[in-house]
């Protein structure tokens, strides 16, 4: 979880200062291991899909999930 702060960005051509809303954003991940040779592993990013800006003119991505795993062949 990331907190909320302050932040202020000058806005584009040199327009008065933009004061950025504060935001909280929810990660999740975890992994399972199948076997000594397998493991599963996922994410979730902005679990809630929560609309926020870390710089002014540019939006942080929405929600995204991510999965994968991990396969050891040898020792």
């Amino acid at each position: 979880m990331t907190g909320g702060y302050d932040r202020t960005d000058r806005g584009p051509f040199g327009t008065p200062i933009v004061s950025l809303e504060d935001y909280t954003v929810v990660r999740c991940f975890g992994s399972y291991e199948l076997n000594e040779n397998i493991e599963l592993y996922g994410r979730i990013e902005n679990l809630f899909d929560e609309a926020y800006s870390t710089s002014f003119g540019y939006e942080a991505a929405g929600r995204g999930a991510f999965i994968g795993a991990r396969i050891v062949i040898g020792n």
